[in-house]
C-alpha cells in the first residue's frame, strides 16, 4: 500500500510505503504492485493539479489498484472527478483513522478483490 498520511496502519496487518512527493509516488508504483494507494491532491512544493495527474498515471500502471483521495481542499466537483478516473474512494481531511481502516480493509477481503477484478475486465 502507498500511502502519505500521519494514521499508523502497519500495526493492523498492512504493508506500507510512503513517499513526500509526486515524482517518489510514481517510482513506488512503476515497481510495486498495489491493492490500495492512497493519495492527497496537493503534494508540498508543486502545483495544485498534481493528485489528478498521479491518478492517471496510477490507472495506467496499476489499472486495479484501489485508489483512494485525501483531501483538504474538496468540492463536488473534485469529488465527481476523481471518482469518473477510477478513485474508489474519497476523504475529505481531517481523516478518520477507523473510516479508512475499515475501507482497507473491505478492499482486501477476497470477495471484494474478485468484485473488482470481475468489473475490470468488462
Amino acid at each position: 500500500m502507498l500511502f502519505r498520511s500521519g494514521i499508523d496502519i502497519e500495526p493492523q496487518g498492512f504493508d506500507v510505503d510512503t513517499c513526500e512527493n509526486i515524482y517518489e509516488a510514481m517510482a513506488l508504483v512503476r515497481t510495486r504492485p498495489y491493492l490500495a494507494i492512497i493519495t492527497d491532491m496537493r503534494f508540498e512544493g508543486t502545483d495544485n493539479e498534481d493528485g489528478i495527474e498521479l491518478i492517471r498515471f496510477i490507472r495506467e500502471m496499476q489499472p486495479d489498484a484501489g485508489i483512494i483521495v485525501s483531501t483538504g481542499y474538496g468540492n463536488e466537483e473534485l469529488k465527481r472527478t476523481t471518482r469518473a478516473m477510477g478513485a474508489v474512494r474519497y476523504f475529505e481531511k481531517p481523516l478518520e483513522p477507523s473510516a479508512i481502516l475499515t475501507f482497507l480493509k473491505d478492499l482486501s477481503s477476497p470477495e471484494l478483490s474478485d468484485l473488482r477484478l470481475e468489473l475490470g475486465n468488462h
